[in-house]
């Protein structure tokens, strides 16, 4: 998709502002154009990186990882970003009694 965008002359970015160079166009201008072509409403892209945070917790990723892939440098940040449903927490919860409870059954 992004081979097929027209390039500006003399420009390596993709999204280049109308100065042209190396000045990139605000990300906000393009992602509003985005919102409005599939008709999004007012999804932020703040919103994108909570959801993308949460799935990858919920789906077992550490939140070191996560925030890793966020770029974030401080912890707390990326557990703002974690919101987590009951289901995981409930089954990280089964998981960890259930792993207990197998190794007190073997010590007998």
């Amino acid at each position: 998709m992004l081979e097929g965008l027209d390039r500006q002359k003399g420009s390596p970015l993709v999204f280049p502002s109308s100065v042209g160079g190396i000045t990139p166009i605000s990300i906000q201008k393009v992602w509003r154009n985005i919102r409005e072509t599939a008709d999004l409403g007012d999804l932020r892209l703040h919103d994108l990186r909570h959801n993308f945070a949460s799935a990858a917790v919920s789906s077992g990723q550490s939140l070191y990882i996560v925030g890793k892939l966020l770029g974030h440098t401080q912890s707390q940040t990326t557990e703002r970003y974690s919101h987590l449903a009951p289901d995981p927490v409930r089954q990280a919860a089964d998981d960890v009694s259930n792993q207990l409870a197998d190794m007190i059954g073997k010590q007998d």
